[in-house]
């Protein structure tokens, strides 16, 4: 990289609020963005994404982002699959390689034949199980991590290991102020200190000489990868990330049960309103008003257990409620009788399930499922009429809006067959099975 180019893409920078206690400063482009505070307060997650501990860049104002998310995904009937099955439709039949060829025509070939050092890369690093892994981690938070080991004299590759992203933070700031030196991995960030490091590799980066120079001594190095996340000069943000806002959609559809559940509960336990006449004491017991309130109360409780008694049965256990409306005696009108009334929740339910169904489309859209593979369609939607049509073509369409995703979870492996001297036409991607219709083909389906 030029000097010039270097000085363009970055510049160091201070930003200090109007009460002059929070700066901010670092380098702009895609490397560095650190925070301090004059008074050692943190700055809050509405604020940044990360900020500088001095020692590895908090993920979150409390260094707990993904954990965050991941815990409100875990609460969710509606998330959790969804993700695990975008995954699935994504991964098909799982990892392939093939060499491509581009004739003077523009015609594509594409030849998926064995590569022996290729195949013992593949089967030694279980890599379909990885790609699951950082999947996974992509549809979680965004981010992915990954390790490389070193053949001893440094000439190959040899093992590609997972990080989980959950686990995983950018190190220090190293001493050209452009890049980090490390990713500091622990499955407890509540001892930061117990965190082990691993050289950090940057993107840019990505030279077999800068390798060989800068890991010489650990002979490993780690790797992130996201889509691309403008404002984000550390950790990515989530395409589906507005959804894990506080009080989103997310969050009220894991609310729903709960809210429902007492709903139940509560029409459970009074399942019937009896409303009584309050003048029905006084005709019924002419000394009433001359009795001592306990005398009242007891003989209220002996009348209302006649009518539990009569109203209760083993399949209709219910508790009853009660309460008192006065008469007019003035008027001289009849007394009015007693009401029972069965208490029912119908609306509530109902209205709690329909805005439901908006959250679970909600969710499924951030996520960006087809609505016809995730089951999730608006009220009085019928989309294909049951031919099955519309999960074909939303299949193809959800492979079709993939490649940037499956480009961003295989990048490490680009790196590698760079690296070990693979044929420099090797792609990668994944296997699919692509439904037809029996005039296309009689089997009904198709591989591509």
């Amino acid at each position: 990289m030029s000097k010039g180019r270097k000085q363009h893409q970055h510049q160091l920078f201070t930003v200090t609020n109007k009460d002059g206690v929070i700066h901010k400063t670092g380098i702009i482009g895609p490397a560095i963005v650190s925070l301090e505070t004059q008074s050692g307060a943190k700055p809050t997650a509405e604020l940044y994404s990360s900020y500088d501990t001095g020692e590895y860049q908090s993920w979150g104002a409390g260094n707990d982002q993904p954990k965050v998310w991941r815990e409100k995904i875990e609460k969710s009937t509606t998330a959790y699959p969804l993700l695990a099955k975008l995954v699935s439709i994504m991964f098909g039949k799982g990892l392939y390689y093939w060499t491509e060829t581009i004739d003077k025509d523009g015609n594509i070939s594409r030849d998926f034949s064995s590569i022996a050092e290729v195949d013992e890369f593949v089967s030694q690093n279980y890599l379909n199980r990885l790609m699951l892994q950082r999947f996974m981690d992509y549809k979680f938070c965004g981010n992915m991590f990954c390790e490389f080991i070193l053949s001893t004299d440094m000439s190959k590759i040899n093992r590609l290991n997972h990080l989980e992203a959950e686990f995983s933070r950018f190190g220090k700031i190293d001493s050209t102020k452009s890049n980090f030196e490390n990713i500091k991995y622990t499955g407890d960030w509540s001892k930061p200190s117990d965190a082990i490091d691993i050289p950090y590799l940057k993107t840019s980066d990505f030279s077999i000489d800068t390798v060989k120079s800068k890991f010489s001594s650990k002979k490993k190095f780690s790797m992130h990868s996201a889509l691309p996340s403008p404002g984000r000069t550390i950790y990515a943000f989530p395409p589906h990330g507005a959804v894990f806002r506080t009080n989103g959609w997310l969050d009220y559809a894991n609310s729903v049960p709960e809210i429902m559940n007492k709903i139940n509960k509560t029409a459970a336990d009074i399942k019937y309103h009896i409303r009584i006449p309050y003048n029905y004491w006084l005709l019924t017991n002419p000394e009433w008003n001359t009795l001592e309130v306990e005398k009242q109360n007891e003989l209220i409780d002996k009348k209302l257990a006649e009518i539990k008694d009569f109203l209760k049965t083993e399949t209709n256990p219910e508790a009853t409620f009660y309460s008192h409306y006065a008469t007019d005696p003035v008027t001289g009108k009849p007394l009015a009788g007693w009401e029972i009334i069965n208490l029912n929740d119908n609306k509530k339910k109902d209205l709690y399930l329909t805005s439901l169904q908006e959250a679970d489309i909600q969710i499924s859209r951030a996520w960006g499922i087809d609505s016809s593979l995730s089951n999730i369609q608006p009220e009085g939607s019928s989309l294909g009429a049951g031919s099955g049509s519309d999960k074909r073509v939303g299949f193809d369409n959800q492979i079709n809006a993939s490649y940037a995703d499956i480009l961003m979870v295989v990048e490490p492996l680009y790196f590698v067959g760079k690296y070990n001297g693979w044929p420099s036409n090797l792609k990668w991607g994944f296997l699919h099975d692509v439904a037809t219709t029996l005039n296309q083909n009689s089997t009904g389906t198709e591989t591509k």
